[in-house]
């Protein structure tokens, strides 16, 4: 698997959860780097906002990122993120793992068509919440 495997991932794709407005915003690859930006409305209050890399480290891809709050104060400890190891890329699917001792997370990518990404995140081994965010290409 190479980095270059993600391009279709590129672009600025907005949609809607539950009602609430999320964007995610991916940047082409360059050297062996994407970098992402990701944040979720409740109103028009921003809920959520995450920061995004995916990094290649020889034969390993990772997604890392760290969330924050409106006032960008990280919900994460100060030297913590959370990493995604990709386990696998088909066409325009992605699937990333992470794996620790308290917690259990699957996120995957689908690019369902030209103007469609789907993320799906899975959270815990068992009894799991899975989010479902649809997204449409973004056109300025």
């Amino acid at each position: 698997m190479k980095i270059t495997d993600l391009n279709w991932l590129s672009g600025h794709w907005q949609g809607s959860i539950d009602g609430d407005f999320v964007e995610e915003i991916w940047s082409s690859v360059y050297g062996k780097s994407m970098m992402g930006m990701f944040r979720w409305f409740k109103g028009e209050v921003p809920s959520i906002l995450e920061f995004v890399s995916i990094n290649q480290k020889g034969d390993k891809i990772f997604l890392n990122l760290r969330h924050f709050d409106q006032n960008f104060y990280s919900h994460e400890d100060k030297e913590e993120f959370i990493s995604f190891k990709l386990k696998g890329i088909e066409n325009t699917y992605a699937l990333f793992i992470h794996d620790d001792s308290q917690n259990y997370m699957r996120l995957s990518y689908t690019r369902k068509d030209p103007q469609t990404l789907i993320a799906e995140l899975k959270m815990g081994k068992n009894d799991s919440e899975l989010l479902t965010f649809n997204f449409k290409l973004f056109h300025y």
